[in-house]
């Protein structure tokens, strides 16, 4: 089914408003229901599409007490490691309809093609061309489907895209920096099934080594021409220290931090609608707000404007997700609140310091 726009709409630039349904307060307006169901159909098209060409000899591997699912594949056809991703049901789902016939690849296809036509008519907040060229590579050999989970500003971007929104344009932070971040445990498990060099692709790509205080291990690597470009490799830290940590499955080290493993405990996957459209999974919004409000109370004096840019970040996510994902931005809160004394403190403090913050979260969240 096509989703036919007005018009009008379809000729908006991002600093006007037609056909806005509702004008919010702290900057974002969200957009007509058509355009949400149009980017939930693309994804799960997209999704869809990742999995043309694995063959039917799926395997089930138990690691660690964790399901994935594994496969051959035909030649041409899927990436070049035969990991598919973590057993669910929704992941066994998309399988069936593909073996059954039920979609096909030249359906998938034809009608991502007619969604993506619709979608860029939008103007969402674009993907700089080499950053989008670097993601739609790493998506291509599956580094999103083996843990790896996009952070940062480029995550943030994408949240137009997730939830149907625009972003007013005093909150389209820009970056030439891309943060990739990923569980070192998982990243270990999922490299006894396949491993995709990263190293490689990003040598292909133009980038080369930031050498560091351990010139052995890398975990930033830089664009040769242009070093305004840099890909950066994040994990979480459960010891007192924030050390480096390898992630086997992409045969690279990356900075441990604390407080990341809330960030990426839950994720998603969204589609950019860059060329012909693909995946990549960021944090859930209301996990990615949160860790935001942390991450800025975090930081040393001398970074006051990067502590006001998580704030900001922050804030805009938070009313989204009290307006469209309340129930998730609550459990999110809970799940922070149960990890600790340290992470209370932080949360509420980082709350109160902000009175826009007070107001929307007062009766719920800070009782």
């Amino acid at each position: 089914m096509v989703v036919h726009l007005p018009n009008s709409f379809k000729l908006a630039k991002r600093t006007e408003t037609f056909f806005i349904r509702e004008q919010l307060t702290m900057g974002f307006q969200k957009l007509p229901e058509e355009i949400a169901d149009l980017i939930t159909e693309l994804i799960d098209v997209l999704a869809c599409e990742e999995l043309v060409g694995f063959s039917n000899d799926l395997q089930i591997k138990t690691i660690g007490g964790n399901r994935h699912l594994v496969a051959g594949t035909e030649a041409g056809q899927a990436s070049v490691s035969g990991y598919v991703g973590h057993e669910t049901p929704v992941l066994l789902r998309r399988l069936e309809r593909l073996r059954s016939g039920e979609i096909s690849a030249a359906a998938l296809e034809a009608r991502r093609e007619e969604i993506l036509v619709q979608l860029k008519r939008v103007s969402f907040l674009p993907v700089e061309q080499e950053t989008g060229a670097l993601l739609a590579t790493l998506a291509k050999h599956g580094v999103f489907r083996m843990g790896g989970v996009l952070v940062g500003t480029h995550a943030f971007r994408l949240y137009e895209v997730l939830l149907g929104i625009r972003f007013d344009p005093g909150y389209a932070d820009f970056t030439r920096d891309v943060d990739i971040a990923a569980f070192q445990r998982l990243s270990g498990e999922i490299s006894e099934l396949g491993q995709v060099s990263v190293p490689a692709i990003l040598e292909q790509l133009g980038y080369a080594p930031a050498m560091g205080l351990e010139p052995e291990r890398c975990w930033r690597w830089v664009m040769s021409s242009d070093r305004e470009h840099s890909v950066e490799f994040l994990a979480p830290s459960f010891d007192a220290s924030e050390g480096l940590v390898k992630l086997p499955a992409f045969l690279v080290d990356a900075q441990s931090l604390h407080f990341l493993n809330f960030l990426l405990a839950d994720t998603v996957q969204v589609c950019v609608l860059q060329d012909s459209g693909f995946l990549v999974r960021i944090p859930a919004p209301e996990h990615f707000a949160l860790h935001k409000l942390i991450v800025a109370t975090r930081r040393h004096p001398n970074a006051a404007e990067k502590a006001a840019k998580d704030r900001r970040q922050a804030k805009l996510l938070i009313e989204v997700c009290m307006k469209t994902r309340k129930p998730e931005l609550k459990l999110a809160w809970e799940d922070a609140m149960a990890r600790g004394a340290a992470w209370r403190k932080r949360l509420k403090d980082a709350v109160c310091r902000d009175a826009d913050l007070v107001r929307l979260m007062s009766e719920e969240f800070l009782s």
